[in-house]
C-alpha cells in the first residue's frame, strides 16, 4: 500500500472489490464517475458524501482495475485538489509525492511505498483522506482527480515517461460553513424575546448533529438563558430518546430519576443582546438511521411568566422548524 494509507490509521482504509463491484458497496451508496483507462488498467473515482461540514474529513475512493494479464501491485498515485481560490495549501506528503519539495523537507522513501497485489481481471479501492494531502481552511466547491502509474505500460515501454500516467475523471464535493456559520431561520419572538435556530443542513452518520439556538432578550430586565426543550422527528417518527430528554419533557420511564434543578446552569442575557447556545441532539436522542430531520426547540419566556402576562402554555416560545440531514457514513 501507498505511504498515504499507511500515514495513519485513519487516514485511509484499504478495501479489495471484485471487477463487478468496483465502489465500497453498501458503506456509502456512492456511484462512480466514468472511468478512464488505458489498455492495461481502468481508473475510476467516486466522492461518498458530496457535502462535509468544515472540520470533518473529506474523502475520495479510487478504483484500479488491471485489465492486463500479469499481476500488479497497487499503483503509485497522486492527487490533486482545487478549490474556490485554486489549489488549497500543500501538506508535506503532497509535496513529497508531487515533488514539490520546499527548501530543507526530506524526500518521500521508497520503502514507505508498500503493495497491494491486483489479479488480472480484478480491483482494488482505496479510500483517502485528502486532509493528509491538502489543508482544507474555506468552505466552497472543490474538485479532485487522482493520477496513477500504469505500471504494465512502463514495463513495456509502450509510451513515453509522462503517458504511464493515467488520470482519473474529476469528481466533486462541497465543503461547508461550520456549526456558527449556520444561517438561522425565520426569528419566532414574543413581546420581551425572540427565537432563532440554526442547524448544518448534512451532516454524516456517526457525526453528532447539534443546532444553534439564539435567544435575544427584548425586555428592559436581564434574563437568564432559558429552560428548552427540543423536539426531533425524523424517516420514522421521533428517534429513541436519552434519559435526559425523557427527563426535560417530563417522560420518565419506571425507576428513572427526575432532573436536579442544579443541572441547568445560568447564561445572563442583558436587555437589547442575545445569546447563542449550542445543543448536541445526539445528547436527547439516539441517531440510528440516515435520512431527513426536523428540529425545533422550546424555551420558557421567563419576563412574560414573571409578569403572568399570558397562561401557562404561552410562557413557552416555540422557534421555527429547521430541517437537516444524516447522510451514510463515509467509513
Amino acid at each position: 500500500m501507498t505511504n498515504l494509507r499507511n500515514f495513519a490509521v485513519t487516514v485511509a482504509t484499504l478495501i479489495v472489490a471484485t471487477a463487478m463491484s468496483i465502489t465500497v458497496g453498501a458503506q456509502t451508496g456512492a456511484k462512480p464517475t466514468v472511468t478512464s483507462q488505458s489498455a492495461t488498467i481502468s481508473l475510476s473515482i467516486a466522492v461518498p458524501i458530496k457535502h462535509f461540514p468544515m472540520g470533518q474529513k473529506p474523502w475520495v475512493y479510487v478504483t484500479v482495475t488491471n485489465l492486463g494479464n500479469e499481476e500488479i501491485n497497487y499503483p503509485w498515485d497522486r492527487v490533486y485538489v482545487e478549490g474556490p481560490n485554486g489549489e488549497p495549501p500543500t501538506t508535506l506528503y503532497q509535496r513529497q509525492v508531487t515533488n514539490r519539495l520546499r527548501p530543507g523537507e526530506p524526500p518521500i522513501r521508497i520503502d514507505d511505498y508498500g503493495a497491494d497485489r491486483i489479479a488480472s481481471g480484478q480491483s482494488f479501492t482505496a479510500k483517502y483522506d485528502l486532509s493528509a494531502f491538502y489543508e482544507f481552511n474555506q468552505p466552497g466547491k472543490y474538485t479532485v482527480y487522482v493520477e496513477v502509474v500504469d505500471s504494465l505500460a512502463a514495463k513495456a515501454k509502450t509510451r513515453t515517461d509522462n503517458n504511464y500516467w493515467v488520470r482519473s475523471p474529476v469528481a466533486t464535493f462541497e465543503l461547508e460553513p461550520s456549526q456558527t456559520g449556520a444561517k438561522p431561520t425565520v426569528t419566532s419572538q414574543s413581546a420581551t424575546m425572540n427565537v432563532s435556530i440554526a442547524v448544518l443542513k448534512h451532516i454524516p452518520m456517526g457525526q453528532k448533529p447539534w443546532v444553534s439556538l439564539t435567544v435575544g432578550n427584548l425586555g428592559n430586565e436581564e434574563i437568564n438563558y432559558p429552560w428548552d426543550r427540543v423536539y426531533v422527528e425524523g424517516p420514522n417518527g421521533e428517534p429513541p430518546t436519552t434519559l435526559r430528554q425523557r427527563q426535560v419533557t417530563d417522560r420518565l420511564r419506571p425507576g428513572e430519576s427526575p432532573l436536579r434543578m442544579d443541572d441547568y446552569g445560568a447564561c445572563h442575557i442583558a436587555p437589547g443582546t442575545s445569546f447563542t447556545g449550542d445543543i448536541d441532539l445526539s445528547a436527547l436522542y439516539e441517531f440510528k438511521e440516515p435520512g431527513k430531520y426536523t428540529v425545533y426547540v422550546e424555551v420558557v419566556d421567563s419576563l412574560a411568566a414573571k409578569a403572568k402576562a399570558g397562561s401557562d402554555n404561552d410562557y413557552r416560545l416555540r422557534s421555527p422548524v429547521a430541517t437537516f440531514e444524516l447522510e451514510p457514513s463515509a467509513r
